[in-house]
């Protein structure tokens, strides 16, 4: 028999790893804006701000 979602375990901090994953993505943006429009550095760069904000939005939308 499935538990009631009241029992599930909640985690109290999971606010920390959004505001981590929100300033490295600040970090990641304010570096991608310094580099030339096709530079490889920056199209690795905007490939990591992606998965950051996969990331982000899936902790978000998690219970």
């Amino acid at each position: 028999m499935p538990r009631p979602a009241i029992f599930e375990p909640v985690d109290l901090f999971r606010w920390r790893d959004a505001r981590d994953i929100e300033d490295q993505r600040r970090e990641l943006a304010r570096r991608i804006e310094k580099l030339k429009p096709n530079s490889w550095r920056r199209i690795e760069l905007q490939a990591q701000l992606a998965r950051l904000t996969v990331q982000a939005l899936e902790l978000e939308t998690t219970n």
